[in-house]
């Protein structure tokens, strides 16, 4: 239903931010996946001041620092382990202007819109700038002595046989899961399986995008985090332990509603590569 308030406040908020920084036209870099880099523009006529924080994001999931510059320096422990040694930016960047980033290897996990954000000393925005980054994917192909092509029909079988092989991954399906349960259960399992003898360094973590993005837990450095938990998740929670060991990363929610209906989606972080699995959840409500 149409809010004339919401329509109001959210007016509100775009001619605040507009009068607050800049905001250039945004573009879009088409590059296909297997190039050696690629690069994200943004430039600027304006003075920055010397001190000023230059910040690369992308969202997906979280907003994710895909490269910070501060202090005269890049500051690489901010930085998103999925984006390390891939990114650099130019010399003099506050000097000459130009605050364009360097993505090394790009892929299909690279898809996304790239927010380039001007700070300063204070943190106040000086300027913003959004490049959206196409990656076309190509058909996966085995580097042997066997020459040809294989068929782009199959892309999707392909390129799930691409992630197993070059990330260590087991899928057991590139499908969405369907998981219904009654509302009054004790608990519901949301499953998800890989490979056993995962990293200790790998991430794992479940979020909720219906009807907003909410994280429903994550586990990392081998312990659970409840305090970066949803409140509506707090305490439901639960994973399986020795998971990394076991590569069963499936999650226990209890006492599911019908609020908790919609979809999940269980990201895995091991070093660069990142794979997901989605699992749709409905709750039946009593009558």
């Amino acid at each position: 239903m149409f809010s004339l308030k919401r329509f109001n406040l959210t007016l509100l908020h775009w001619l605040y931010n507009s009068l607050c920084f800049v905001v250039l036209s945004v573009p879009c870099v088409e590059v296909k996946d297997g190039v050696e880099s690629v690069q994200l523009p943004c430039k600027t006529r304006h003075r920055l001041p010397e001190d000023a924080k230059v910040e690369w994001t992308c969202i997906y999931i979280r907003t994710r620092k895909v490269h910070v510059y501060e202090n005269g320096s890049d500051q690489f422990k901010e930085q998103d382990q999925f984006y390390r040694e891939r990114t650099k930016m130019n010399e003099d960047l506050l000097k000459t202007g130009d605050l364009s980033l360097t993505l090394k290897h790009p892929t299909d996990w690279d898809h996304y819109t790239y927010t380039c954000t001007v700070y300063s000393r204070e943190g106040n925005i000086l300027l913003k700038k959004q490049v959206e980054l196409n990656v076309r994917g190509q058909c996966c192909r085995y580097r042997s002595e066997v020459k040809g092509h294989l068929d782009c029909r199959y892309s999707a079988v392909l390129q799930l046989l691409c992630l197993q092989l070059i990330l260590g991954f087991t899928v057991l399906s590139g499908e969405q899961v369907e998981v219904k349960v009654e509302e009054g259960s004790e608990s519901v399992i949301l499953p998800c399986k890989t490979t056993s003898d995962l990293p200790e360094d790998t991430t794992v973590e479940w979020t909720h995008s219906d009807p907003e993005l909410m994280v429903a837990q994550v586990h990392s450095n081998n312990s659970d985090h409840p305090k970066q938990l949803d409140n509506l998740y707090c305490g439901r929670t639960k994973m399986n332990k020795d998971l990394l060991r076991t590569g069963d990363l499936s999650l226990t929610l209890e006492y599911p509603t019908e609020r908790d209906s919609g979809g999940y989606i269980c990201t895995i972080y091991r070093d660069k590569d990142i794979l997901r699995q989605k699992v749709e959840l409905q709750v039946k409500g009593q009558r």
